[in-house]
């Protein structure tokens, strides 16, 4: 309990200090942005485990309440692709409970791939995920109008420029049917260096208490290389058919969230979200008081609509 308060106070003092700070930390990109070393590779596998599982939650339960708007569970029939899918975290999810029945993972780094597979393959998923490697900014073997749900996590921050972005998203609604979700999430860069440092030995707690040491250079490098916001905002496509929508948290905005609606939706409150028991076995006791936090946060947050485009004048 005494740990819980502890860590509530130092995020107060860091939603204080952001409200206080001037957005003026520069964007560092990534030494690489591919993740292909098998320590690296390992670690990013074993990193589920920690406070990374919360956000992926918090967007496993939207896409379960803006998927089925009668509050049932998904439908098997589903299809789904998780670009940057890295060892499968979010892939896996997707078709265990979203009961998604065929996920595709897409990736870049071969060693990636290998342990996504590996993973299917340990939680009897390989006859729904199916990966490929692939560049996410063309997917040429994806027809177009063809998948329910085109989730982009923890992805964005890897690409050199705000346009390699965009044309994910581009890609994202091509491949997507017009019935289909989009959801991207990622970091948002600190204001300063000092709530850099402050957000990164609170949050990394849980990586070190592991003995995750590349992954936590790996998480310091995209803390530095995230977006601000705004600029992601920018990379939000202007001529499709359906209303977009950025979240960004209130206080100190660690993750922010990109959702594509389906066409002719313009609401994000729909059916039933993930069952309390779902959520009961996706989050550890530990971090019930980080995930009280990361949802109250998106509760609040501040939320910036692009609108279709047919809808213009």
């Amino acid at each position: 309990m005494k740990r819980h308060i502890l860590k509530q106070l130092k995020y107060v003092q860091l939603v204080i200090m952001n409200l206080f700070s001037k957005s003026k930390l520069p964007r560092t990109p990534e030494p690489s942005a591919l993740t292909d070393q098998l320590q690296h590779v390992e670690e990013y596998n074993q990193a589920i485990n920690t406070i990374m599982i919360l956000p992926y939650v918090l967007v496993l339960d939207m896409i379960a309440r803006l998927t089925d708007t009668k509050g049932l569970s998904f439908q098997e029939s589903k299809k789904a692709i998780d670009l940057c899918c890295g060892p499968g975290h979010f892939t896996r999810l997707l078709a265990s409970y979203g009961n998604c029945g065929e996920v595709t993972g897409v990736d870049l780094s071969e060693p990636m791939l290998e342990v996504a597979a590996s993973n299917a393959r340990k939680e009897n998923l390989e006859n729904k995920l199916t990966y490929i490697k692939s560049d996410v900014m063309s997917l040429e073997a994806i027809p177009s109008n063809s998948l329910d749900i085109v989730s982009f996590m923890d992805g964005a921050h890897h690409m050199n420029s705000i346009n390699d972005v965009k044309k994910i998203l581009t890609e994202a609604a091509r491949v997507a049917k017009s019935s289909g979700l989009i959801v991207l999430l990622d970091p948002v860069r600190p204001k300063n260096l000092a709530t850099a440092d402050l957000y990164e030995k609170i949050s990394g707690e849980s990586y070190v208490e592991m003995g995750l040491t590349h992954f936590m250079k790996d998480f310091h490098d995209s803390i530095h290389a995230s977006w601000k916001a705004d600029e992601l905002f920018e990379a939000i496509p202007t001529n499709t058919n359906r209303k977009w929508i950025q979240l960004v948290p209130f206080g100190f905005p660690a993750f922010q969230i990109v959702i594509g609606l389906p066409e002719g939706q313009t609401s994000l409150n729909q059916g039933k979200g993930l069952s309390a028991e779902a959520i009961a076995e996706l989050i550890p006791k530990k971090y019930k008081a980080d995930w009280d936090m990361l949802k109250l946060s998106f509760s609040l947050a501040k939320k910036n609509p692009v609108q279709p485009a047919n809808t213009l004048t």
